[in-house]
């Protein structure tokens, strides 16, 4: 009777339990392989969304320059004013499929960031081609507003760019959940069980996979492992 007990235990743990942990583990495994692919793709659209970005504001800003440059050059800028009027309706036709991706991928202040970018590239070409055509234009009040723009491009895109690098590195790397307030609802039940046991200020942050957290939605939302279907 024991041995036919024991049978039956080692039966239990070795097929039943064993196949039981190895599908789960599968299960998990295949998970995150999806995740993985998914979050590949967004981060893929979101580089191309930036490259797009920065090629359309940096043609448009030195366009822009070449035309005070060649200002009052009449031959000069005519060509300078044909080029730009081609960076501006690439700009334009462009605009709102960058709008749909940014609003997409970022967090909404970066939608707000971006219409503030057009309104100052649509107020300083207004005022410069009002400036050329009274032949009145103050080349270093120009060049000073070209670089002002330049500035808010540049801190726009960086912007884009550490955004892309945190969801690259938790992709790769796993999503930190520190042992705090802000932290304590993505907490499994092992780690409140061990926080009764640590204390906080000096316990090292959590680091999972990001699939724990759900379906990947955007980064500022996968950043703080926001589970939305």
């Amino acid at each position: 009777m024991t041995f036919l007990l024991q049978a039956i235990v080692t039966f239990f743990l070795t097929v039943v339990a064993g196949n039981w942990l190895s599908g789960r583990w599968q299960q998990r495994n295949a998970r995150q392989q999806r995740y993985h692919e998914a979050l590949k793709s967004r981060y893929d659209r979101i580089d191309h969304t930036i490259q797009n970005f920065t090629k359309l504001a940096g043609t448009r800003i030195y366009r822009t320059q070449r035309l005070v440059f060649n200002y009052p050059d009449q031959n000069g800028l005519e060509a300078a004013l044909s080029d730009l009027s081609i960076s501006i309706k690439e700009w334009n036709e462009t605009m709102m499929a960058l709008e749909v991706s940014i609003k997409s991928h970022f967090r909404e202040s970066y939608l707000s960031s971006l219409e503030s970018i057009q309104e100052s590239f649509s107020s300083m070409t207004n005022a410069l081609l009002r400036q050329i055509r009274r032949n009145a234009l103050d080349r270093a009040a120009a060049l000073e507003e070209i670089g002002i723009l330049r500035h808010q491009c540049f801190g726009f895109i960086r912007g884009m760019v550490e955004e892309a690098k945190t969801l690259d590195r938790e992709m790769h790397f796993g999503v930190r959940v520190g042992y705090d307030s802000s932290g304590i609802r993505n907490w499994t039940t092992f780690d409140l069980f061990k926080a009764l046991f640590l204390d906080l200020k000096q316990a090292d942050s959590i680091v999972r996979p990001p699939s724990d957290f759900g379906s990947p939605v955007s980064i500022w939302e996968t950043r703080f492992g926001i589970d939305q279907h």
